[in-house]
């Protein structure tokens, strides 16, 4: 099926690809970030040397996932379906 610009269309993805997807996207970067801050932290690290890490990592982080940006495209698919309009008729 071809869709136009401008039409309303349903985009979905199977659950177990849309969790997969949110772990990549924030679970898996907050636990990086929070266990390097701890670790930091613990080791008598100041907690702005500790804080720039943080965001240093998460950078690098989201670097890598955009490099991978591709490979991670062929795992999560999406699948489009039109949505059927109305036709405005009361029964």
């Amino acid at each position: 099926h071809t869709y136009r610009e401008g039409e309303e269309v349903n985009v979905s993805i199977s659950e177990g690809m849309g969790i997969k997807a949110a772990l990549i996207a924030y679970a898996y970067p907050f636990l990086l970030v929070f266990v390097l801050l701890i670790a930091l932290l613990q080791s008598g690290i100041s907690e702005l040397v500790a804080g720039l890490s943080g965001l240093g990592v998460l950078a690098a982080y989201y670097v890598v996932l955009y490099r991978f940006r591709n490979r991670i495209a062929k795992e999560i698919q999406f699948s489009i379906s039109k949505i059927e309009q109305d036709n405005g008729i009361e029964e």
